[in-house]
C-alpha cells in the first residue's frame, strides 16, 4: 500500500506526465508517427519563415512589396499554427482528436491554399509585366 506521500508524489508525476509529455518523453520512447510529428513542426515552421523572409530579397518590385509583404505574413501566422497543431497531434496521437484540432488544421490548410493561390496568380500577373532583357 503506498503512502499518503508515495500517493501525492505518483499524481504529481502523473499531471506532468500528461501536461508536458511531448517535453519530457525521452526519445528512445518515440515511436515512428511522433518523429514524423516532429519533423513536420520543423517543416511547416522552417516553411513559414522562408514564406515571411522571401520579400526582403530581389527580385521583388518596390510597388509589390507592401501587399505581397503582408500576405506573406498571413501565410507565415497559418504555417506556424498549422506546424503547432502537429504539435498538438504528438500529445493527442491523432489528428482528428479533440475536434478543435481537426478545425484548426482545415482552418489552416483553406487559408494557406487561399493565400497561396493569390500570391501565386500574383506573382504571374507581376513576371508576365516585367520585360524580359
Amino acid at each position: 500500500m503506498l503512502g499518503d506521500d508515495e500517493k501525492s508524489i505518483k499524481e504529481k508525476y502523473f499531471f506532468l506526465k500528461i501536461t508536458y509529455w511531448p517535453l519530457i518523453m525521452r526519445f528512445e520512447d518515440w515511436d515512428l508517427a511522433v518523429l514524423i510529428n516532429a519533423c513536420e513542426v520543423l517543416i511547416w515552421v522552417g516553411l513559414a519563415v522562408v514564406v515571411a523572409l522571401r520579400p526582403l530579397f530581389p527580385p521583388v518590385q518596390p510597388a509589390q512589396l507592401l501587399n505581397e509583404a503582408r500576405l506573406r505574413r498571413w501565410m507565415a501566422i497559418a504555417l506556424v499554427l498549422f506546424g503547432l497543431s502537429d504539435a498538438v497531434e504528438i500529445w493527442s496521437g491523432a489528428w482528428w482528436r479533440p475536434w478543435w484540432l481537426l478545425a484548426s488544421k482545415a482552418a489552416c490548410v483553406i487559408t494557406i491554399c487561399a493565400l497561396g493561390s493569390v500570391l501565386y496568380l500574383r506573382s504571374r500577373e507581376n513576371s508576365a509585366e516585367i520585360p524580359k532583357t
